[in-house]
């Protein structure tokens, strides 16, 4: 499959703790990303605004195949395809397989990686200079480094605890550190 390129496209990315919407426009040359128009994201216990993705919808004229939704929490992508407002929204093309993108992979289970850190190499590519390798640091739920070697090809990496996730467990196994939020943990003042 080959990612859509209209002028507009809505990205939903479902993760472990919120999902995030992203009304993107095109790239306007070879090595761009797409650009970021407008954004927000919520909880997974939080509603779905629709009213607003239907104004996106409708103000940028997505189409069908012009929404695509990536998740790595599979309760939450079939939540959403459920609550999908039918009728109105054009369905989302989901991308659930490393096989739909077009990107080299060179790990024994390519069907074991986060198809978010997959599309991240997809990204990686349009920015990486052809001949050089390149390294992928995310910050999420969890934090993972990944590689790119100098042909662009997907070689692996390494998924870690996040910054509420560390913090958390060093609360819940030290005697007398305290809990941080995320964030305090982001604050550059001290307390």
């Amino acid at each position: 499959m080959t990612l859509p390129s209209p002028a507009r496209t809505l990205a939903i990315d479902i993760g472990n703790s919120r999902i995030k919407f992203g009304l993107l426009s095109s790239p306007r040359a070879a090595g761009e990303l797409s650009h970021l128009e407008d954004s927000f994201a919520v909880r997974h216990d939080e509603a779905i605004p629709w009213d607003h993705l239907q104004a996106w919808v409708d103000q940028a004229g997505i189409k069908s195949g012009e929404i695509v939704v990536a998740s790595v929490n599979p309760p939450a992508l079939d939540q959403l395809q459920s609550d999908w407002p039918t009728g109105s929204l054009p369905p989302p093309e989901v991308i659930r397989s490393f096989d739909q993108l077009k990107l080299s992979i060179q790990v024994d289970a390519p069907e074991r990686v986060g198809i978010d850190r997959l599309l991240n190499a997809v990204a990686a590519n349009r920015l990486r200079r052809s001949g050089e390798p390149m390294m992928i640091i995310g910050s999420g739920t969890a934090g993972t480094i990944d590689l790119l070697d100098p042909s662009g090809t997907f070689i692996g990496g390494a998924i870690f605890s996040g910054l509420e996730m560390t913090a958390r467990s060093l609360h819940d196994y030290t005697a007398q550190l305290p809990l941080l939020t995320v964030e305090e943990l982001r604050s550059d003042s001290p307390e």
